[in-house]
């Protein structure tokens, strides 16, 4: 089993991160979320705090479920797939210019893991069994 601290570790890591945060950052968030105050023209469902935090859950659904999957391939291949590292940094960096007082400078730590990892196989003779070039 591939141990903690890989690019699929870490990754799972934000995402939890992303998933705290959003009552901290939208309060009531959570608590409309939760009510099911999705319906169209429902007031509640129009706020800012709904909408932004539905998007917090969102991508923190998604950093978890991307991370689990990453590990997954990590472990299976024995090491993070070519491409991670920078799709990373691409994600990082726009986020950073959209808001740079934000948690998006985390998917740079990602990309140091995917990168350190990939860099470690590749010095050590290749592909380390693997066969996917993503």
């Amino acid at each position: 089993m591939a141990k903690f601290g890989g690019a699929g570790s870490w990754t799972v890591v934000v995402g939890v991160l992303h998933l705290g945060m959003t009552e901290a950052t939208y309060p009531g968030a959570a608590r409309l979320l939760l009510q099911g105050a999705f319906k169209f023209g429902d007031s509640a469902a129009e706020s800012g705090a709904w909408g932004a935090g539905f998007w917090y859950v969102t991508a923190g659904i998604f950093l978890v479920g991307f991370g689990l999957l990453l590990h997954d391939i990590e472990r299976a291949q024995g090491a993070t797939p070519r491409g991670v590292a920078t799709l990373m940094i691409v994600i990082g960096s726009w986020g950073v210019l959209m808001n740079p007082l934000s948690g998006f400078w985390l998917f740079f730590v990602v990309a140091w893991r995917a990168r350190i990892n990939r860099a470690r196989v590749d010095a050590h003779g290749g592909q380390s069994g693997s066969t996917c070039h993503v």
